[in-house]
């Protein structure tokens, strides 16, 4: 199930994903389906998707212009998602579904990141602030690319059919 949603991700003009697109949309950033609601039936796709949360959790962003990539529910920046890393900002975060571009600003060829809260950061707040800056700033900014975390093993997934041995062969081969 897990080449599908990697598929699903990579394949923007593939007929198929279209299909999938038109009936239940996308979230935010495009690398998966809405949720497949309904009360009753079965669907190949309502299974396929179910395992997203899961999959998902294999996988490891590098940003480009950060369209694609949340900000604060992926894992693009450090080894964790930022809402996990920094739990209190993500609290104060006025909106906690954005992408990595809604926070980047570009002046003089240079990235700068820009955070919105929904109120000014306390001085107990500092710390975790001034830490996640330093975290947002020492991230090199290049293509989007999704790589495939395995057991401390990054290994990028484009084009190929080569899946890592770890639990997430078991996704990739279904």
């Amino acid at each position: 199930m897990g080449k599908w949603l990697w598929q699903f991700g990579n394949e923007s003009d593939a007929l198929w994903r279209q299909v999938i697109v038109s009936k239940y949309g996308y979230l935010l950033g495009g690398w998966c389906s809405k949720e497949v609601l309904g009360p009753h039936g079965v669907s190949l796709w309502k299974n396929i998707r179910k395992e997203w949360d899961r999959f998902s959790g294999f996988l490891t962003f590098e940003v480009g212009d950060g369209c694609l990539v949340h900000f604060w529910n992926s894992v693009w920046c450090g080894s964790q998602p930022l809402k996990e890393a920094y739990l209190k900002l993500f609290r104060l975060a006025r909106n906690k579904d954005t992408l990595v571009a809604d926070h980047m600003q570009y002046r003089n060829d240079t990235v700068h990141w820009v955070l919105d809260f929904i109120r000014p950061v306390q001085d107990w707040e500092l710390e975790s602030m001034s830490s996640s800056l330093d975290l947002l700033y020492s991230t090199h900014v290049t293509q989007v690319r999704a790589w495939i975390r395995c057991a401390g093993r990054e290994k990028q997934k484009r084009d190929t059919i080569c899946y890592p041995d770890c639990a997430l062969e078991e996704y990739m081969e279904a």
